[in-house]
């Protein structure tokens, strides 16, 4: 399982500014790739419909087993990215993605292939199909996974991008960037 690192905690800075922004009570929200939930606990928390999902079993039933000591209720879907996700419409859907460049993926939670865009590219040619048309995706981003890529995939698409929240250390660069469809 994943355990909150920087990453998590950027998500979570990038989550407080969603929630004095838009308000996550009432919100249906999706975390993919949720791991420990941190995030996902954050969103119950404030009152939103939650869907935690993740490809890991065992990870979900840890999971599930803490949403209950904490009293929240959250729908957990193990699932391969979107693969086996039914719900759609979205409000607010959230990816803090395996991003660090790998030949292989030996360690799921944080192998992303070559640039560590493996796991960017699936997420970014399929999560339109499940965000409302007002809806809003916060994505985590590393400064060598080509950041112009994504915004010149998400331009393509009809999504404006902006970067929310930034933190740098000694061996990357963290970008969290709010997707939005673009508005006529």
């Amino acid at each position: 399982m994943y355990s909150p690192r920087e990453d998590t905690f950027l998500i979570n800075k990038a989550l407080h500014f969603y929630d004095s922004e838009f308000g996550l009570k009432g919100k249906k929200v999706l975390e993919l790739g949720c791991g420990n939930c941190y995030n996902s606990f954050f969103c119950a928390e404030k009152g939103a419909n939650v869907f935690a999902l993740d490809i890991d079993s065992e990870v979900l039933e840890i999971s599930k087993t803490e949403a209950k000591k904490k009293k929240l209720q959250i729908n957990f879907v193990q699932s391969d990215m979107f693969s086996s996700l039914s719900e759609k419409d979205f409000d607010l859907i959230f990816f803090n993605p395996p991003y660090l460049p790998s030949d292989d993926i030996k360690d799921i939670t944080v192998d992303g292939l070559e640039k560590g865009r493996h796991f960017i590219d699936i997420f970014l040619a399929n999560f339109k199909k499940f965000l409302k048309p007002r809806g809003v995706v916060l994505l985590l981003h590393a400064d060598y996974n080509d950041l112009e890529s994504t915004e010149r995939k998400l331009s393509k698409a009809g999504f404006n991008s902006e970067i929310i929240g930034r933190d740098s250390f000694f061996f990357e660069k963290l970008y969290i960037l709010q997707i939005m469809k673009k508005q006529l």
